[in-house]
């Protein structure tokens, strides 16, 4: 700033202005600049008068209002979004570019990060073996990770999925077209095991090993309305009546 100022001198000496009007048009740049890096609420006093007070969207110490605006970024704490979806809001920190790209937390805990090409985040470059090097928590309420036009990849010495609500974890897989499974060894164990084939199921290999601990049984739909002797194939077709309809 003063570089700025004592710079204005000279070019001032050279112009054929009052000495009021020259001290005028070097207070104003260094107003300029200190705004540029200040608080819009010391505005007044930089200035030495009143009648702007009313002109601008004033922060001072007691709104805890911020603003700052340097070259491709700016600052702002305590101001309140006027349109979009965030309209209404109030910041509690943000940093925003000219390209509108940044990082901002709201006054109501809302955090958003707006990045236009690839988000590359490194961690755990100095974590020993079997310490956690990325930790997501949500004590309270569900978390979304969604790529709206793309694929998500998770890959990883050993990924490993657990559903922990006691007796009533769920998890459930859906596609729309195909689920494919591979590996040298696959392993199912449950209490109560299905595998249902709304149309066709087909199991094949080199060899077939079927075996009960009590009882092995096999029938048709048909079989299940006939004889009574096919009372097990009833309970195992009601089992299947919601994918059977």
């Amino acid at each position: 700033m003063i570089r700025l100022t004592d710079n204005a001198k000279e070019y001032l000496k050279e112009k054929e202005l009052t000495k009021d009007e020259r001290f005028l048009l070097i207070t104003i740049c260094f107003i300029v600049v200190r705004r540029h890096h200040g608080n819009l609420g010391n505005f007044k006093n930089e200035l030495g008068i009143d009648h702007f007070k009313e002109d601008l969207d004033k922060q001072t110490p007691k709104t805890k209002e911020y603003y700052a605006n340097y070259p491709g970024f700016r600052i702002t704490s305590g101001i309140k979004i006027p349109d979009g979806d965030l309209k209404g809001k109030y910041t509690d920190f943000s940093v925003m570019t000219d390209e509108i790209q940044g990082i901002a937390f709201y006054k109501d805990g809302l955090q958003k990060l707006v990045t236009n090409g690839t988000s590359y985040e490194t961690v755990g470059m100095k974590v020993d073996e079997g310490d956690m090097a990325k930790i997501i928590s949500a004590p309270n309420g569900d978390i979304l990770i969604e790529a709206k036009h793309g694929d998500i990849e998770i890959r990883a010495r050993n990924i490993r999925l657990h559903a922990t609500n006691d007796a009533n974890g769920e998890m459930t897989i859906k596609a729309t077209k195909h689920i494919y499974a591979k590996s040298p060894i696959i392993d199912l164990d449950g209490a109560l095991t299905n595998v249902l084939g709304k149309k066709t199921l087909s199991m094949g290999g080199n060899f077939v090993d079927c075996s009960g601990g009590v009882e092995v049984s096999s029938g048709t739909q048909t079989d299940s309305k006939q004889g009574g002797f096919l009372g097990l194939i009833l309970s195992f077709t009601s089992r299947f009546k919601d994918f059977l309809g």
